[in-house]
């Protein structure tokens, strides 16, 4: 099918069932705004179909993608409704422990420093390389010179400071 006849068929398509669609959604979603989109969206992706003519059914596959952007709509509605929820109640833990849990990760911070400063040349940095710009044991290996076993060792002494830093 040419792009000229896909394009007439489309308009067809749209001039004869984009009204229909809009009034079924609207009914069966009690809103029109959202029916007004899918429409809109569903056509859009309609037309971007490359084999509209070995569609049988171009009506009923235009309703079910319809009803299936409907479904993601709403799915999607429904994690952003959690993801909000969780915000609001990870807002309002910080603020009320704000001020005690502030005071507790300034002083973990510093003994964590500390530990760090202590640590010898290569440990510390194998734990910079790692934990700061998130690089892997074998790219800290060739950076350093250094076997892979060398950089477990570095690392192990590292975390293990660090742990009893925390811990005092």
């Amino acid at each position: 099918m040419s792009q000229s006849n896909s394009k007439s068929l489309l308009q067809e398509l749209f001039s004869d069932h984009a009204p229909g669609l809009l009034n079924f959604l609207t009914r069966k979603y009690q809103n029109y705004d959202l029916a007004e989109d899918v429409t809109q969206t569903a056509f859009a992706r309609l037309s971007n179909e490359k084999t509209l003519s070995n569609i049988k059914n171009l009506r009923g596959y235009l309703y079910r993608m319809a009803e299936n952007l409907v479904v993601d709509h709403i799915r999607h509605e429904k994690v952003k409704e959690r993801y909000l929820e969780s915000q609001k109640h990870h807002k309002q833990h910080i603020e009320s422990n704000a001020p005690e849990e502030a005071v507790e990760a300034q002083r973990q911070l510093g003994k964590l420093q500390e530990s760090l400063e202590r640590l010898p040349e290569n440990c510390r940095t194998a734990f910079i390389y790692h934990r700061i710009h998130g690089l892997s044991y074998n790219d800290i290996a060739v950076k350093m010179d250094v076997s892979v076993s060398s950089v477990e060792k570095y690392m192990l002494h590292a975390l293990r400071s660090c742990r009893e830093a925390v811990r005092k």
